[in-house]
């Protein structure tokens, strides 16, 4: 039962729009520009903290953040996922976690080839390592935050 043409043509473009938001700080910064993302950072009730997907996206809040003057970290801490290298040079270093990337990889290609080998294996949930750099995006003194 294969999907039909449209079909596949709709997720290669929703994926690619999706990748160019997880790359692209610009592309981040433009999706916290929508009407949603303006009333989260604008409102009365806003957040004091952004976990974002991706160091992008936390780049891209970062600078909408400015746009809007909002003090990094004594109004908004923003954390990101992954420990790019545009994340350890932003304007304030950015909080990450860092994943295991390449072991996650041999995990899930030694599940596979299991899988491949023998159908009837059961599945299996992998809990993959990760360690939480804190850096300067979420440096409040501690007067701050109470």
């Amino acid at each position: 039962n294969f999907p039909n043409r449209e079909d596949v043509l709709w997720g290669i473009t929703e994926a690619q729009a999706l990748q160019k938001v997880l790359t692209d700080p610009q592309a981040a910064q433009k999706l916290l520009a929508t009407p949603q993302a303006q009333k989260l950072l604008e409102g009365a009730r806003r957040p004091d903290c952004l976990f974002c997907a991706t160091d992008n996206i936390a780049i891209g809040a970062m600078q909408r953040c400015r746009e809007l003057g909002i003090s990094i970290p004594d109004q908004m801490m923003i954390c990101g996922v992954g420990d790019t290298k545009i994340g350890q040079v932003a304007a304030f270093a950015l909080t990450t976690a860092r994943l295991h990337y390449k072991t996650a990889g041999m995990d899930a290609a030694r599940l596979l080839l299991t899988q491949i080998a023998n159908r009837e294996t059961p599945s299996k949930i992998l809990r993959l390592d990760y360690e939480i750099l804190t850096r300067e995006s979420t440096n409040r003194k501690p007067s701050e935050t109470m």
